[in-house]
This record gives structure tokens, sequence and C-alpha cells, in this order.
């Protein structure tokens, strides 16, 4: 059990989907902390129907840091802060420069509380608050933030099935957002398996996010799709864990999406590096 427990702490969405770390609580005073990055590059986008249409090549490259630590066993403070992001889209007349926006974007904090732990399962709470920090006045469209407090509510249930070295995850949450943006209903299933025990988890995962639509329709999104409201889509794809020692090691993942509405239409690529005690 200790050993799926460990690792199901290190399961981390780089993405906006906010599907954070799994059921599982850290150890008391215990932590884990990531480096990571996320690139994509688009050049066509979804509309409010799901239909595609073409857009100027859109490059989006986030880099962040994620840290859980263990207030007690049933206690962990979560924190994501994406410190840099550089967006860049080529220019819609030819002859014309392209354009393009740097800086730091929107954060989360908050807590996970576990609230049962029987059988190998564990059922637990996880409360996030959004932070804006980053830009959504920029006439070019290239946002970093979407200036608002929202606030995510989730319940996340997981279950070891050791001996064998599998584990199962989900969750269901809810986003309720300010500043005109519709609330939204997320999920999260998973399942991991370790190829090579302690070593090499691989992970297949799907998590989406659909929304209640009941924001206010002079809120218009900015370039490609980043930040619109009334965003919705099922992303799925692997991911691979390797543990270079105890402490460390490193993670990536692809991630494709279907059913997509008001958002980029492109392959998503993380890669991370973890430390953990």
């Amino acid at each position: 059990m200790k050993k799926i427990t460990l690792v199901i702490t290190l399961l981390l969405i780089l993405t906006n989907s906010l599907a954070f770390a799994g059921a599982w609580t850290q150890k008391k005073y215990s932590g884990y902390f990531q480096l990571g990055t996320q690139f994509l590059s688009a050049k066509k986008a979804y509309d409010e129907n799901g239909d595609k249409y073409a857009i100027p090549n859109f490059n989006d490259l986030t880099v962040n840091l994620y840290g859980e630590f263990g207030l007690s066993n049933n206690v962990t403070a979560i924190a994501n802060l994406p410190f840099y992001r550089s967006l860049k889209q080529e220019a819609q007349i030819p002859g014309s420069d392209d354009i393009s926006k740097t800086g730091i974007s929107d954060a989360h904090l908050g807590l996970k509380i576990k609230l049962a732990e029987f059988n190998q399962n564990v059922v637990s709470i996880t409360g996030l608050l959004g932070v804006p920090l980053g830009e959504r006045n920029d006439s070019t469209g290239l946002w970093t933030g979407s200036e608002e407090w929202n606030q995510i509510l989730m319940i996340n249930f997981g279950r070891s099935f050791y001996p064998l070295d599998i584990y199962f995850s989900s969750l269901l949450g809810y986003n309720n957002r300010v500043n005109g943006f519709s609330d939204e209903v997320r999920f999260s299933i998973e399942g991991g398996y370790f190829v090579i025990p302690n070593k090499l988890l691989v992970i297949l995962k799907v998590n989406g996010v659909s929304s209640l639509k009941n924001g206010s329709l002079a809120n218009v999104g900015g370039a490609a799709g980043l930040y619109a409201n009334n965003q919705s889509f099922i992303a799925y794809g692997p991911e691979v864990h390797y543990s270079l020692s105890k402490n460390i090691g490193i993670i990536g993942r692809v991630e494709s999406g279907a059913m997509v509405k008001n958002a980029p239409s492109a392959l998503a690529f993380s890669f991370g590096v973890f430390l953990k005690n």
C-alpha cells in the first residue's frame, strides 16, 4: 500500500484542467515538488459548436512550480504557480510582425482533506482558490490569465490493488467562476501500473470540463480560444513517471482532446522533474 500511495501523490495535471494529484494525501511534514513545462502549437481552433476553423499559427509554452506538503496525515496544502508563460501568434497580415506576450499566469492554492480510508480505498475532498496573477487586457488577445478569483471543490476517490502494482483514482468537481465566466463541472478518471516496481509507472488518464453556460454573453475569449467562456472538452492520453532515485524523478505526458469547444486544436506535450521526501 505504501509503495502505491507514495507514487500517487506525484500525479499532476499541468494543463488548465486542474485535476490535482489524486485522492491520497501526503504524510505529515512530507512533501512533493515539481518543476514542469507544457507546450502546444495550434493552427486550428474549435468554436462554440465544436467545429474547427483556421487560425494563424499559435504557440503556448508554460513553466510552473507545483507543490504539496502534508500539514498532517489527513490534510495536505497544495500550490500551483505558472510563473512563466510565453504566447506567440504569427502575423495575420503578410509582411507584418508576429505578436507575442510573456508573463506570469494564474495560480491556484488549496487544501486536500482525507475523509475516510478503508479496505485500500480512500475518499478525500480538495478545495482550490484561483489567484488572478495573469493579465487579460492585452489588445492582441494574448492573455496570460482570466482575472477571476474562482473556487473549485472536488471529491476524490482512490483505490490501491496492492499487492498488485495497480491503482485507480477519480474525481468529480465544481468550478464556481466569476467575472462573467460560466461555472463548470470537472471530472477525471485514471489508472496506473508499475511496469518496473518502484521505478517506471505508466498511467492512462481521462479528464474533462463541461460548461454550464450560465455566464455573460459579453465575456469573449482571447486569441486561439485563450480563456474563452464556455469551454468544454474531454482530454486523454498516457503519462509516464520514471524515478531516477528514491527522491528524484521525471514525468512526461502527451494529451489529445475530444468534444472540444472554444479552445485550440492541438496536442499538448508536458515534461517535469520532481523532488519528494
